[in-house]
Order: structure tokens, then C-alpha cells, then sequence
């Protein structure tokens, strides 16, 4: 009888786990912390603390961890999403501002926007085990689906970086438009999309020739971009229109734009695509987008100048009962010298 009550317990909470809606993790950049939103009802049910200026934010693809940028902190704060707690922070180069996680989970790449370099973690030792020299002032970085290549937007050399993720090294530049920042790889693989924050547009490229296929126009300083799920739409976060740009991957045109909240920055889709949610780094809060609508349905008060830059919505654990909590042990990278100088 014990066993079978174990049992069902134990299915009622895998359950209750696979039924669970997503979460949004917010980097909160002035309050160094990260809030914590249950998309199912769009309230923050849990505040983390992290290091010093939250920026960049990524979820391992089985939604156990999320890892945020520390860019005054040089750091990566690693959060147990079962926990809501960051329960390590490993140290990598100057101003991290981006980072990815491989479709494996095995490792994470981080932009480091002062050493013009790219760090690579491995997960699963908590340890930066390359440093992989990019283009300037790396900012956004993605991976794409089959984890074989990673890429980033330079901010202050025009150009996007490839990098052969077995190798760990450059193997082509790409060129874009004018201060790149936000990058996105399409669910399939074939298509890379960068924001232009000084340009106003997005830049798309073509993965099986690593070529620049055509540029779209934006809204002012576009900088967050998510693709949907099938693939054939785009959106853009942009801070200096405040509101949101949709474009149709098909005719690559703009087929509408959203208003948002004050410097609309990060931008990411719940994995049914349905709601797109936008961080507004000019007023403390995160607008949530019906996109079959396209319209703001509910607006989420959280900390002070929220990023959220990346993709930030998993389908989590349900939170912990305390609120808030400080990181623990830090792990020092394999080579911190060469990163941090």
C-alpha cells in the first residue's frame, strides 16, 4: 500500500510538472536580481538574486537552469529553476553581455563585450574551457538547432561571427548593417536574424552559405528578436519606438507593429507561440503580446531597467516558496587572467 501511495504521488507530481505553465525569468539590471513570471498568470512569484547588472539570460533546454550575464560582475549566475535560488557563479570575461545554451545543454556561450571574445562553459563542470576570439564588442550570440555553429552580433564592427562550435573557432564574418545586437536562429536552422539598433533594421542570413539574403526595416534601435515556432514570423524589440515590429518571413515585410512599454528591450514567445512577452527597461514592467491579436493583454511590474536580453521563457517547475535568494559558491574560469585583462 506505501509503495503504491509513493507511486501515485510521484505521478500526480509529474503530472502537475508536465502541466505547469512556462516561466519568464526578467534580468532586472539596476536591482540585480531576476523576477520570476508564471505565465499562466502572469504574477511574479519569486525574485532572485544575482550579480552585479543582470543582462543576458538563457534556459537550458530541459528547463532545470537558467544562466544570466553579470555585466559589471564579469560573472554568470547559474539559477536552479527548481529552486529559484542561484546556487553557483562562474566567472568568465569583461562585461558579459549575451549568452546561449547548446541544444544538448552541455554548453553555454557568453559574449564578452570588452575582450572581443566568446567563453564557452561546459555545464556540466560549472568551468569556462575556451575563450574564442569574435568580432567587436560581441553583444547577442545564438546557436543553431543542430548545435554545430554559434553566432554573434558585433556591436562596434558591423559584422556577425561564425563559429564552428566542434573547433571553437571563427570560421567566417558576416557582414551587417550598423551597430548589430540582438541575434536569432530560425527553428529550423536555415536563417539567422540580427537586430540593427543604429540602423533600425534586421539583417538576415542564409546558414547553408553563412551570406547576408537581405535586410528589413525595423522600428527605432531594435535590439531583443524572437522567431515563432513555424518559423514565419519575426519580432523585434524596439527601445526606441517602444513597441514591437512583426515581420512575415515569407515576403519579408513588416506586417504590423505593437505598441509596448517605454525602451521595449528583450523580447521572447512562450513555446506555444501564442503570447510574446517584452521587457520595458524604461518603466519597470513586462508586456504580454496576444500574438493572434497583436495586442498587449496584461502588463507585469518587476524590477528596476528589466533586459531580459535573450531567451528567457521555459517550461519551469513550479517556484519555491521563498522569494528571494543570494548566490553561493563562485567558480573561478579555467583561465580568468586572459579574460579578465
Amino acid at each position: 500500500m506505501k509503495k503504491r501511495a509513493l507511486l501515485t504521488a510521484l505521478l500526480l507530481a509529474l503530472a502537475r510538472a508536465a502541466l505547469a505553465a512556462p516561466f519568464a525569468y526578467i534580468t532586472n539590471e539596476m536591482d540585480d536580481t531576476v523576477s520570476v513570471i508564471d505565465t499562466a498568470t502572469n504574477q511574479v512569484v519569486a525574485i532572485v538574486a544575482t550579480g552585479d547588472e543582470p543582462s543576458g539570460v538563457a534556459v537550458s533546454p530541459d528547463g532545470r537552469f537558467v544562466y544570466v550575464t553579470n555585466s559589471l560582475g564579469n560573472s554568470i549566475s547559474v539559477i536552479d529553476t527548481s529552486l529559484n535560488r542561484a546556487t553557483s557563479t562562474i566567472r568568465v570575461g569583461k562585461r558579459p553581455q549575451g549568452i546561449a545554451v547548446s541544444p544538448d545543454g552541455k554548453h553555454a556561450y557568453v559574449t564578452n563585450f570588452k575582450n572581443n571574445s566568446v567563453s564557452v562553459i561546459d555545464t556540466a563542470r560549472g568551468k569556462v574551457t575556451a575563450s574564442v576570439p569574435v568580432g567587436s564588442k560581441p553583444d547577442g550570440v545564438a546557436v543553431t538547432p543542430d548545435g554545430k555553429f554559434v553566432y554573434t552580433a558585433n556591436f562596434e564592427g558591423d559584422t556577425v561571427s561564425v563559429i564552428d562550435a566542434s573547433k571553437n573557432k571563427v570560421i567566417m564574418e558576416v557582414p551587417s548593417t550598423h551597430r548589430p545586437s540582438g541575434i536569432t536562429v530560425s527553428p529550423d536552422g536555415e536563417y539567422v536574424y540580427v537586430t540593427n539598433i543604429a540602423s533600425g533594421d534586421v539583417t538576415v542570413i542564409k546558414t547553408d552559405d553563412n551570406s547576408s539574403l537581405r535586410t528589413v526595416k525595423a522600428g527605432m534601435l531594435p535590439s531583443g528578436v524572437v522567431v515563432s515556432p513555424d518559423g514565419k514570423t519575426v519580432y523585434t524589440a524596439n527601445s526606441g519606438s517602444s513597441d514591437v515590429t512583426v515581420i512575415d518571413t515569407e515576403e519579408y515585410e513588416v506586417t504590423a507593429t505593437i505598441p509596448a512599454g517605454p525602451l521595449a528591450s528583450g523580447a521572447d514567445l512562450t513555446p506555444d507561440g501564442k503570447f510574446l512577452y517584452v521587457a520595458n527597461s524604461g518603466d519597470k514592467t513586462v508586456s504580454v503580446i496576444d500574438t493572434a491579436n497583436k495586442k498587449v493583454t496584461a502588463t507585469v511590474k518587476v524590477g528596476e531597467s528589466p533586459l531580459a536580453f535573450g531567451k528567457f521563457i521555459t517550461q519551469g517547475s513550479p517556484p519555491a516558496p521563498t522569494p528571494v535568494a543570494t548566490p553561493t559558491e563562485e567558480t573561478p574560469a579555467a583561465t580568468p587572467s586572459a579574460e579578465q585583462n
